[in-house]
Order: structure tokens, then sequence, then C-alpha cells
């Protein structure tokens, strides 16, 4: 099988041995196409739409996301982008999550590395061929969050006219996930046609999204469908039904509609609910408990936080962004640390992460042994890294504060000299430099997901004149605030 590759990147040296380093990995990959900048890779994926594009990250005219963003809106739906950067940029890591890109690689592109990157993503493009050439067979026996992440399987299903079911087996009945999956399968291909139905399983849970789908849909099937989950006595529909014409409007519902369950909810899927902006200052303040000397701060904030999220149905539909939320800043607080992250905790990114916990207190249980863990984790290695990582881990706390030299040496108990110097010997940076960028990540943060103006960013960070944030805010990313693109 033959994977046709595009490459994004303005630096000809890099590109050119991108492209030799392609060819290492054997004869299955054809180079189709090269640009070398962001707007030129936009014309590339139009003109070509190749399987794979490796895209740089930093480019003129179009960053290596902008052009992502770009590509997607021409409708990339089978494409795989891969990421290409010299930075280690937890902001980027999170940015190409929500766009779907398929891998991340780190200058200079190892060959290895490379090759294990295009055997996962060839394996993925594969089993997405696989399915689609399976059009004619009814059902699709896949994984929901499979299914999810294949867009090209979406748009196949999207203008399928039809009905999504999302259904649970009680956790008290003690059935085997496949089992009770197969169990409602079997009793539901009694009542309508077995080519209409297409089951998607959750990888995690006993529960599975079923679809009905039909050239010529009539609500006599759809009432026999309704009436059957309805009659079911050894389950519950956490979601219910809607034209298959939205199918990914379903697809994107479903988490919020399974999520509803912790608040005793098992009828309607309704509309999701914005995430509330207050939740981005709750995820802060949960994630900086993780360096607190307090142990049980964690666990008190966030038994408080999840008895208001289950005070309400429209409230316990935002558990699924605060918990993705919640861990994408547990993984920020860990590589501040240089704590490895773990591939469970990777994990729990994805869609339907939720779908595993059979309750409320599960979930918190499992949320406050990850913090206890991370938290015993930072405690070790601050107190291993000495003064300066103690230093670091305080400043990580209080960037904010207008903190002079001589303050922060009176509170180790250290002369300035002394302290400056040794902190620029263990860190390769000053404390001015550390703070500075500590603020600067903050910042960027701060306008990529919420709505404040500039001159309030700069002052949450520490700078009371707009001009002097905005001015450093540009010598570290080459662009004012003001154009720093909102999410």
């Amino acid at each position: 099988m033959t994977y046709r590759v595009c490459i994004a990147e303005d630096e000809q040296f890099i590109r050119k041995g991108l492209e030799k380093r392609l060819e290492q990995c054997g004869q299955s990959f054809e180079l189709a196409g090269s640009a070398d900048d962001g707007v030129q890779g936009v014309e590339l994926y139009r003109a070509l739409s190749p399987d794979i594009f490796f895209v740089d990250i930093n480019m003129p005219r179009l960053s290596g996301l902008e052009m992502i963003e770009e590509a997607k809106k021409l409708g990339a739906t089978r494409t795989k982008f891969v990421i290409i950067s010299g930075y280690d940029d937890f902001a980027y890591l999170q940015r190409s999550i929500r766009l779907g890109v398929a891998s991340y690689l780190k200058k200079p592109v190892v060959q290895e590395e490379l090759q294990t990157v295009l055997d996962e993503i060839c394996a993925e493009i594969e089993k997405e061929r696989k399915l689609y050439g399976k059009e004619e067979e009814g059902k699709r026996s896949l994984f929901l969050d499979d299914l999810l992440q294949s867009q090209q399987m979406e748009q196949q299903l999207r203008a399928l006219p039809g009905r999504a079911y999302f259904w649970r087996a009680e956790e008290s009945l003690g059935l085997e996930a496949r089992g009770g999956i197969a169990a409602v399968e079997n009793e539901l291909k009694k009542v309508v046609h077995p080519q209409l139905l297409i089951c998607a399983a959750l990888r995690d849970a006993p529960a599975a999204c079923f679809f009905l789908a039909e050239e010529n849909f009539n609500q006599e099937n759809a009432n026999r469908a309704d009436n059957f989950f309805r009659s079911l006595t050894y389950g519950m529909a956490a979601g219910t039904t809607l034209d298959g014409s939205e199918l990914h409007r379903v697809l994107e519902r479903l988490d919020e509609a399974h999520a509803k369950r912790f608040f005793g909810e098992k009828g309607r899927l309704t509309e999701a609910v914005e995430f509330p902006s207050h939740k981005d200052k709750v995820v802060h303040v949960l994630a900086d408990a993780l360096e607190s000397s307090d142990e049980g701060m964690f666990t008190r904030l966030l038994h408080r936080e999840l008895d208001s999220c289950c005070s309400s149905p429209s409230l316990c539909s935002t558990l699924p962004q605060l918990y993705r939320a919640l861990c994408l800043a547990m993984m920020e607080k860990m590589m501040a640390y240089e704590i490895p992250i773990t591939e469970s905790l990777k994990n729990e990114l994805r869609v339907f992460a939720l779908a595993k916990f059979s309750s409320i207190t599960v979930l918190e249980q499992s949320l406050t042994l990850q913090a206890e863990g991370i938290n015993k984790s930072i405690r070790k290695r601050v107190q291993s890294g000495g003064l300066a990582f103690q230093v670091a881990a305080y400043l990580q706390q209080h960037y904010d504060e207008d903190l002079s030299l001589k303050d922060l040496a009176n509170l180790f108990f250290i002369t300035p000299t002394y302290l400056s110097k040794w902190f620029k010997d263990k860190t390769g940076a000053t404390i001015t430099q550390f703070v500075e960028n500590l603020r600067m990540e903050r910042a960027r943060e701060l306008l990529e997901y919420t709505s404040l103006s500039v001159g309030e960013i700069g002052r949450r960070v520490g700078y009371e004149d707009s001009n002097y944030f905005s001015r450093v805010f540009k010598k570290i990313y080459g662009i004012p605030p003001s154009k720093w693109p909102r999410i």
C-alpha cells in the first residue's frame, strides 16, 4: 500500500532532511509535494489531499496550527497531520490535541521516532480504509472513541438519516461489558432490520452507541426503537435520539449526556452548555493545590467543585470539559517539575474518559489518587533539587507578585548575590528571565482561553503598565498580545 505524503516546512535543509528520512522508511511513502509556508501548505492540501502531512509549527504567513485549522475548514477528513517543532511547548500540545493532530515530532527528527510515528499512522489509515470499504455491511463493531477520532467515518455517517441512542448497563447488575452490549444488540435486531444497525461500543465501560440508519428512514422504525429502549429493564438510556443527519452533533453531545448520570437523569439528551468562564479559575486553583504542603487541600477543593457540578443537569454536563481541563493542568504541572507523564494520564484526554466511572464518588477517588501521587512527586523533586528547585517552586506560585531579588533572598535566608548566581548555574536562566517566562506562559493561556482585555491580563500576571506588558510579550512571541489568536 502506498501513502501520499506532503511536507510544509520553511527551512529548506530541514525539509530536505525529512524527505531523505522518508525515503529511508521504504517505498510505501510517495512524496507528493512540499510547501515553504502555511498558505502554500493549505493550497497543497486543497490540491492533493494527501494521506499524511508533516507540518512545521513555525512558518511564515500561517503557522502550522493555523494551516491545519484552515485545512480542516476545507474538509480535512482523511489526512493525518503530524506537527514538527523545535519547541517542547505544552500550549502547542494542547492546541494540537484539540485540532486532532495525529502525532508530534520534535526537531531534529530522529529516524527511529519517525518510523514509529509512520507505523502508527499507517495502521490507523488501514483501519479506516477497511472500515470505509465495508459500507455494505449494516453492523460495524468498533469502539466509539475510535469512531469519534475517525473524521472520515463521521463524514460517511453524517449524510445518513437515522437515529442515535446511548445505552449503559447498570453497574449493579454485574453484566460483563461486551455481553451486555451483545444482548441489547441481539434484542434490537428483533425489532428493527439488522442491516439498519450500527453498534459502537465504549472501550472502558459496559456502554454503547446504537445508530439506526436507512435510506428511507420512517417514523415506524423510530417508534419501535424508542419503545425498545424504554422497555429495557437491565440498563439505562443515558442519551436519546437525534436525526442521523446531525450525527456530528450527536457525537459531540453524548459525552455531556453521559456525564448527567452522575446527577441521576436518565432521560433526554439536552444541548451542552458552555464551559463557564469561572471554571478556568477553578482548574487553576486545583492545579496550584498540587504543589501545596497541605496534602488535603486538593481533595477538599475537588470535593466542593464536584458537589457544585452535580447540583444540576446543566452543570453536570460540563464535567467532561472540567475533567479534561484538570487532566491537562496536571500534565502541565508534571512537565514543569520534569515528572514523567504516565500513559494512563494521557489516556484521560480521550472523549468518553468519564465512561469508566460508575459514580461521582469513584471519579473523585480516582482524581484524588492521581493528585496525591503528583503532590508526592513534586515534594520529592523539590527536596532533592536543592535551593534552586525550591526557589523555582516558590516562583511558580508567586510569579504575579512584585518580588525583588532582595525579598526572595530574605525568604530563603541567603544573600541576593549568592541566590542570583546559584539559580543561574542550576537553571540556566536568571530569576528575572524565569519569572518573565512564567508570566508570559500564563498570559498566553489567558489570551487563548478567556475574553479578558489585554490590560486586565497584564495586571493578572504582574504588569500594571499594559504598554510594558505588550512590549515584553512581543519580545517573547514576536507579536503583541492584541494580535494573539483567541480560541
